[in-house]
């Protein structure tokens, strides 16, 4: 049986060469290549410089009199137009608070419901009494309409000629 020396193991990445590294050298010199890493460190650098002198001259060189605002002042800035309603509420937990407190006061309180017709609203306790009191009220029987005389049920009259 063969025995292999040097640094070939016999699995691929030692290219079939049997001869020792060069003295000095002690790692691979074909897999990583210097040069594309310097220049495109090199690249990076120079667009970092060429980026931050274009912000300079942004920034500096047009000067306090060329300055970038384009609005004005705010005295000349249009006050902004609301959009056509239904809106979203600004503060919807004030608005439900206002909400909860109106509808407990006209619970609470007395008013008139319809004025010209006499109708009015109390509060819901002096209600709850009166209705313990009076019971609850009745509706006025309504009229039913009789059928004629002569007329067969199921069947309606005809006109005759």
């Amino acid at each position: 049986m063969a025995t292999k020396t040097g640094t070939a193991h016999g699995h691929g990445h030692g290219g079939g060469d049997d001869t020792p590294p060069p003295e000095g050298i002690f790692h691979e010199t074909r897999d990583a290549h210097i040069r594309p890493i310097v220049v495109t460190g090199a690249i990076l650098i120079a667009v970092c410089i060429v980026t931050f002198v274009l912000i300079w001259v942004m920034l500096y060189a047009l000067g306090p009199g060329q300055s970038t605002n384009t609005l004005g002042s705010p005295a000349l800035v249009e006050t902004p137009v609301l959009p056509p309603e239904p809106r979203l509420q600004q503060l919807p937990y004030t608005a439900g608070e206002e909400t909860i407190r109106a509808q407990t006061e006209r619970l609470e309180g007395y008013g008139w419901v319809d004025q010209p017709a006499g109708r009015v609203h109390i509060p819901i306790d002096e209600a709850m009494k009166l209705l313990a009191e009076r019971g609850l009220p009745t509706a006025a029987p309504t009229a039913v309409p009789t059928p004629a005389p002569n007329a067969t049920p199921g069947t309606t009259p005809t006109a005759r000629p």
